[in-house]
């Protein structure tokens, strides 16, 4: 007689807790990697934006120009995709406000049809009286691209990409289909694509941190659980339908605000000149520094270079009386900006110093102020950042980063 005695144990908590765990070393290491590269990869932006403003400013025909503002839009674009990597991995909210959807999603089309091959037929329906939604614009910038980046890539031999947008009501019948849909109006984001397609088994995956059907080295696998990320915590709701061989479809719904909720209009700023003050800009990048002293210069700013912290405190302590303000990177070899701060006034303690970063999240408000920095810019900035920053610091004003009604540049 043989007898057996076995012992059952549920394990999925444990396992659960394991992927868990898992997934948030995996942000921790993105997140990691992402602030490693962001100061680089932002003071590349700079020197492609920063030139691409001087080129533009010297340049009549109207053709050159928009190609020229397209560049510049890309390139704030890319800016924002750091600061939305860097989001990602540490799980922070963006900033909300009242937007309209149509506008993010008729400019992603806009630079879609600049880069896809063309074999990639667009076809764009977007209703442009929709209704706003509360969102972060780089959020619905980065999940419209996402979203469209995943279509294309499953039509290698080239097919059509069909991107619409509409307002929707949550009826009964759609909130049975979705039951975490809120009732009301929705603005709905739909991307169709004639690729591969998928099958249940993949769809229940798709939106899984690092999860991709591309060769190595194809993907990263976190377009899409981007999209789900983003998607959620706006209260929207995510539609899959596909099919092997025919296509996908991917349907974006996101809450609409009450009809008095209005988008904020937007102004293109003004660009304030200068009077012939004296400025000292500190950086360790020679690219910036050549494209910035142009950039100052042609605002009537009378510029002082010096590469790097330690040229810099010592052009400073020569002669302290003849800069009236001061712009430093903070990440530079041997002394960073807070602390080359600290130094220059120790020297002098009244001047304006504005501070440049291409990645300040290791940054405390604290350090800022007790390094008697005024104002702060990051990286990649346009003339028109680095005109009011200047202006707030000589002002001691540091609002004016938000004024609209400002001394234009001719």
């Amino acid at each position: 007689i043989v007898q057996f005695i076995g012992v059952k144990r549920d394990v999925s908590v444990e396992v659960q807790i394991q992927e868990q765990m898992r997934h948030a070393q995996k942000m921790e290491a993105i997140g990691t990697l992402a602030g490693g590269v962001a100061h680089d990869f932002n003071n590349i932006l700079a020197a492609i934006v920063g030139y691409t403003e001087l080129v533009k400013a010297q340049v009549q025909d109207t053709r050159l120009r928009t190609n020229l503002e397209q560049v510049l839009v890309a390139g704030r674009r890319a800016r924002d995709l750091v600061r939305q990597i860097l989001t990602f991995s540490r799980q922070v909210e963006g900033e909300r406000r009242p937007m309209q959807v149509q506008t993010i999603v008729r400019e992603v089309l806009k630079l879609l049809r600049a880069s896809l091959p063309a074999t990639i037929e667009i076809h764009e329906r977007v209703d442009l009286q929709c209704p706003t939604v509360q969102a972060d614009p780089t959020q619905i910038h980065q999940l419209t691209m996402n979203l469209c980046t995943n279509a294309y890539q499953a039509m290698p031999d080239g097919g059509v990409l069909e991107v619409s947008l509409r307002q929707i009501e949550a009826n009964a019948e759609l909130r049975e289909k979705y039951p975490h849909l809120q009732p009301g109006r929705h603005v709905l984001l739909s991307v169709a694509d004639t690729g591969i397609g998928m099958d249940a088994t993949l769809i229940d995956k798709i939106f899984d941190p690092f999860f991709t059907t591309r060769e190595k080295g194809g993907g990263t696998g976190l377009g899409l659980a981007t999209v789900h990320g983003i998607v959620t915590a706006l209260g929207g709701v995510i539609g899959v339908e596909s099919t092997p061989g025919v296509g996908s479809r991917f349907d974006i719904y996101l809450p609409a605000l009450d009809t008095a909720q209005t988008a904020p209009q937007q102004r293109q700023p003004r660009t304030p000149r200068g009077n012939g003050e004296r400025v000292l800009w500190i950086d360790d990048e020679k690219a910036i520094l050549q494209f910035g002293k142009e950039l100052l210069e042609r605002l009537g700013y009378h510029v002082t270079i010096a590469n790097g912290s330690l040229e810099g405190l010592e052009l400073f302590r020569a002669t302290p009386d003849a800069f009236d303000v001061v712009i430093t990177d903070q990440t530079m070899p041997k002394m960073t900006g807070t602390q080359l701060a600290r130094a220059i006034k120790q020297l002098r303690p009244k001047v304006p110093i504005v501070l440049s970063s291409g990645y300040s999240e290791t940054l405390t408000d604290d350090e800022i102020r007790d390094s008697g920095i005024i104002t702060m810019i990051e990286k990649p900035f346009t003339l028109n950042d680095m005109a009011r920053a200047v202006r707030a610091a000589l002002e001691n004003r540091p609002e004016l980063m938000k004024e609209r009604d400002l001394p234009t540049i001719d």
